[in-house]
């Protein structure tokens, strides 16, 4: 995966911590971004993942609602199983900053910078 991406919205469930077979957290969380786009308003839907000491921390701090703001490694799942085919976006999350409930950014505020955000290692993804 070489996209990297920025996003900012809220958690749309409460995070899913689930472990890998060699015992490294992982905790799922669903986010929801908002926007406008040609005049109309816009959701998109991000499923994003952590790992290690960013995923305990994720799953200790987080619950539905919560404003996050995440830099990650976007991957594209296209799911042609349906009559209609899905595309899912999904984010391995590098960085996560908690923000308050039903936060979003307005244009004024002071821009995301990388020392905002938890660091993980190679050694904290399992693969």
């Amino acid at each position: 995966m070489d996209a990297w991406v920025i996003i900012n919205g809220n958690l749309t469930k409460d995070p899913v911590v689930e472990s890998t077979a060699k015992g490294v957290s992982v905790t799922k969380l669903h986010v929801a971004v908002n926007g406008v786009k040609n005049d109309e308003k816009k959701t998109t839907y991000y499923y994003v993942s952590t790992f290690g000491v960013l995923a305990d921390t994720c799953a200790r701090n987080l619950t539905k609602g919560r404003g996050v703001i995440v830099i990650g490694e976007l991957d594209i799942t296209l799911d042609t199983k349906h009559e209609t085919p899905r595309v899912y976006p999904n984010i391995e999350a590098r960085f996560v900053k908690f923000m308050p409930k039903g936060h979003q950014a307005q244009q004024d505020e002071a821009p995301v910078t990388p020392d905002m955000f938890m660091d993980i290692t190679s050694e904290d993804v399992p693969f």
